[in-house]
């Protein structure tokens, strides 16, 4: 494939000018697949012998071409002239750019809101520092402050060139949805501006946000806890 194909100019150029490419081999994604989703998601989409995987930028699987199914000849590069199997029809080349450019095309999915919406919710967890004791809490939140808790979030616009490296982590909400999906929310402490947190269903598919007000949002946690403490959580 990397001596044929993905030695054609043609697709060098399409390549280079708008994707970002990676090679990995199966046995790595069997390795890791226990403890990463992202693995996980690539092995399960993965058909013997090999795969061409387009992935969103979020790194969800879209579409793929298999080397067997797809790209039943070999590449002329490579292949030995006279071949008594090939048959006929498109290069390699056309079908690999026929496929990505049709991915280039495709409506790309909406970007995820912020924050799951108040009448999906079943339950919410928090974990924060509480001031009183200078130490990390883990409660359930009670439903009475789900929604100010969620509301100073917002509102919040994509970072797209967010440093979360220079962020001081600050706590995390882990809500739990209708249908037993859960949405995930980690929070963030920044000196200038406004607040600055991510979420999304799993912690590889978080998008960096900025909105709402980091100190609202500590006091909003800390009133919330007091409350659980009293309520059991309710």
């Amino acid at each position: 494939m990397r001596a044929g194909l993905l030695s054609d100019h043609q697709v060098i150029r399409l390549v280079n000018q708008h994707f970002v490419c990676a090679w990995v081999l199966v046995d790595d994604l069997k390795q890791h697949a226990g403890d990463d989703p992202f693995a996980k998601r690539l092995l399960s989409n993965w058909e013997y012998p090999l795969d061409l995987m387009f992935l969103s930028a979020e790194g969800e699987f879209v579409a793929k071409l298999n080397s067997f199914r797809d790209l039943p000849n070999a590449h002329p590069n490579v292949g030995h002239h006279g071949d008594p199997f090939a048959r006929e029809g498109p290069s390699h080349t056309e079908i690999f750019s026929w496929h990505a450019r049709h991915f280039l095309a495709s409506p790309k999915p909406r970007s995820p809101a912020p924050v799951p919406n108040f009448g999906e919710i079943r339950g919410m967890e928090a974990a924060f520092r509480d001031t009183r004791t200078d130490s990390e809490v883990t409660f359930p939140v009670p439903a009475a402050h789900w929604k100010r808790i969620l509301s100073l979030l917002l509102p919040a616009e994509e970072d797209e060139d967010a440093t979360p490296a220079k962020w001081e982590h600050a706590g995390d909400l882990e809500i739990e949805l209708a249908g037993g999906a859960y949405f995930l929310i980690t929070l963030y402490s920044v000196n200038e501006g406004p607040g600055a947190f991510s979420s999304g269903p799993t912690r590889e598919q978080q998008t960096y946000y900025r909105g709402g007000s980091s100190a609202k949002l500590e006091r909003a946690l800390a009133a919330a806890f007091k409350a659980s403490e009293g309520s059991g959580g309710k």
